[in-house]
């Protein structure tokens, strides 16, 4: 008779699988590092976000608005209110759409700017960069990540 052993499924061992598992592949560093930058700046993400969500209801706000205005119209009831309405839900949504891409890009220029400046300052303390095209090598290899990082993040 064989002892089965009971597989480890608490959260605490997931997540030791899945780092290990992200660390094997440049893949998967790249997942982990866009993971942890929008965790770094978790405040930015959450305000996106509920942004985005208030974003996608104002779409659909006119379109209801003009459905409660056409039965309006066939009932004979008043629309003054509902043209108002309709005339702040027009304004309302390009608003959003603009908060969002503020705080989108005001994310994106911060984790740009901070995470550039982190990684020059620990490639000067590695002392790789012997030589002025090393160091220049050594820059654009920063700038180069730097950007897959932040714009992948923007765009999540």
């Amino acid at each position: 008779m064989t002892i089965r052993r009971r597989t480890n499924l608490s959260p605490k061992r997931l997540l030791v699988i899945m780092r290990q598992r992200l660390n094997y592949t440049s893949g998967g560093q790249f997942i982990r590092d866009v993971g942890l930058l929008i965790w770094e700046y978790r405040w930015y993400s959450l305000a996106i976000f509920s942004v985005t969500i208030f974003q996608e209801f104002a779409a659909i706000w006119p379109v209801n608005l003009l459905g409660d205005f056409i039965d309006a119209l066939t009932a004979d009831q008043d629309t003054v209110r509902l043209v108002w309405l309709f005339l702040g839900a027009s304004l309302f949504r390009p608003a959003l759409v603009r908060a969002n891409t503020v705080l989108r890009r005001k994310m994106f220029y911060d984790t740009d700017v901070q995470k550039r400046v982190e990684l020059v300052f620990r490639v000067s303390d590695a002392e790789t960069a012997k030589d002025p095209e090393s160091a220049g090598a050594a820059y654009t290899h920063v700038v180069n990540a730097v950007s897959g990082l932040t714009n992948t993040t923007y765009h999540l």
